[in-house]
């Protein structure tokens, strides 16, 4: 901890030139290879071969990250590069770890979000970042599914994205049948209803099936479905094998 403190406080009052030297990629190598919550070929081993110490707990490592994904946001508020964003992109795609995804996935929500949301969504738009987000769609991980859904969104009602991309965001012109494989595997919660939900409306503040005693006390509200291709999908997925009867009700009374 004290390492990282003092890297990232060094780092902090010296970005233009840490930048080149300790950058996101840099980073993005430490958390895959040490500061690892999933390990691979390429990860550090649980205990140190030469200090004999073990890894932090859970917890610990959990910390430990948030301290370098600081660095990452830090670098960005003064300005995002292409290369950057791509080496994110291309981390996203490599890892096989769902809980580092998740993490990576809220750094790029972040940015989507922020002053600077132009060059994301350009960047997005022009190195393949709707291939990227049916990729990860494909992980049985319920909250990697979350977040892409999300991240979809966020794009679709963007001023600064194209047309023709937001049109693919939308899954516009392909059968919602793609939409479905790249849905399979993970049940159908109310979690991924309400995600799903959002994006047919293609807005944040649309809540899912809200519990009993708030639906008697509240006006029930018209909305308006600007995607019916992801109703279709919703109502598909009502009917897979394994979908919670009790789900089924709560996601049909709701609709």
């Amino acid at each position: 901890r004290y390492c990282i403190e003092f890297l990232k406080n060094f780092i902090d009052s010296r970005k233009q030139m840490c930048r080149e030297l300790f950058g996101v990629q840099y980073i993005l190598d430490i958390l895959s290879s040490v500061y690892w919550y999933k390990q691979n070929e390429l990860s550090s081993p649980h205990r140190h071969p030469t200090a004999n110490a073990s890894r932090p707990k859970h917890t610990q490592i959990k910390e430990l990250r948030e301290m370098l994904l600081s660095i990452i946001t830090n670098y960005f508020k003064d300005g995002i590069f292409k290369d950057e964003v791509l080496g994110i992109f291309r981390n996203l795609l490599i890892s096989e770890d769902d809980e580092h995804i998740c993490e990576i996935l809220n750094l790029l929500l972040g940015l989507l979000t922020s002053k600077s949301n132009k060059s994301v969504v350009d960047i997005f738009a022009s190195y393949g970042g709707f291939e990227i987000l049916c990729e990860l769609l494909r992980r049985k991980d319920e909250d990697v599914k979350l977040l892409c859904i999300k991240m979809i969104i966020l794009l679709i009602i963007s001023q600064h994205i194209p047309l023709r991309i937001a049109d693919k965001l939308r899954f516009e012109n392909t059968d919602p049948l793609n939409l479905l494989k790249l849905l399979d595997g993970t049940p159908f919660t109310l979690q991924i209803y309400d995600a799903l939900l959002r994006w047919a409306l293609e807005q944040f503040g649309t809540p899912g099936p809200s519990d009993k005693e708030d639906a008697e006390s509240s006006k029930p509200t018209l909305l308006t479905i600007k995607n019916f291709n992801i109703i279709i999908v919703i109502l598909a997925l009502l009917d897979c094998d394994g979908t919670n009867p009790m789900v089924q009700c709560r996601i049909l009374e709701d609709l």
